[in-house]
């Protein structure tokens, strides 16, 4: 058993991710990718039919499903699917509107929107293509599809720094982030996250994963190749920071 203050450094980062998620999301509106999801959420109009790839805890699908859309979630992490699955076991109402299943599963088709928030640093480029592909292949022709972490900065090199705080009951969590590039492409991102209870600090989980850098240029050249069309779009107001929002050819290529 670990000690008061004792940093365990945990091997599955989207277990102990999952178990933050929601606690950090709601003290901070809902920032948990870059542009904020309701970047995303402006872009699906009412009563579509969405694919939601990295869904994580069901956030923006129950933003969606409230308004109407049937949303078709795809999460690689168990623990996220368990969160949000017992978000809907606390939603009757929305429950009928959502799936949620593991990436592998095949995506339904035909969709009207497909969005892809805080997921692409995850990817390789390989792995980038594959699921490019398999988007294409579940949108109707001049469905959407909008994307984050669209970027030609390159990979930060950031100390250990205080990004998130929040507080629930008597317990307070921090989060503590630092990145450090190893080429570039890919950048080392480690996570802390402390728990501290009455001002007395308790717990300290350590957990490290590799992030992607995906180039503008290089990710709008291979949606290209699939199909979308990068220019002025249904629905594609200005829009913020690393975001890119496509649409897939009525005639693909």
């Amino acid at each position: 058993m670990a000690k008061d203050g004792e940093i365990q450094v945990v091997t599955d980062a989207y277990t102990t991710m999952s178990y933050y998620y929601d606690v950090f999301a709601n003290a901070n509106a809902r920032a948990q990718t870059s542009p904020r999801l309701d970047d995303f959420i402006r872009l699906v109009g009412v009563a579509d039919r969405v694919l939601d790839v990295g869904s994580g805890t069901g956030t923006a699908a129950l933003l969606l499903a409230e308004r109407g859309c049937e949303v078709h979630c795809a999460e690689p992490s168990p623990a996220m699917r368990a969160i949000h699955l017992a978000k809907l076991a606390a939603r009757p109402d929305l429950a009928g509107r959502v799936t949620v299943l593991a990436v592998e599963h095949p995506f339904p088709a035909p969709v009207d929107v497909a969005l892809c928030a805080g997921v692409l640093q995850c990817l390789t480029a390989a792995e980038r293509t594959a699921m490019f592909e398999r988007v294409a292949a579940a949108l109707r022709p001049g469905g959407v599809f909008a994307l984050d972490m669209v970027s030609d900065d390159p990979a930060p090199d950031v100390p250990a720094t205080l990004v998130a705080e929040a507080a629930v009951g008597r317990c307070g969590f921090e989060m503590w982030l630092s990145v450090r590039p190893v080429d570039d492409r890919t950048a080392l991102q480690r996570f802390e996250y402390r728990t501290v209870l009455d001002g007395r600090l308790l717990g300290r989980e350590q957990v490290s994963r590799e992030v992607h850098r995906h180039p503008r240029a290089e990710v709008t050249e291979e949606l290209a190749g699939l199909g979308f069309d990068a220019g002025p779009a249904p629905r594609n107001e200005a829009s913020p920071g690393d975001l890119l929002v496509v649409t897939l050819g009525r005639h693909r290529r």
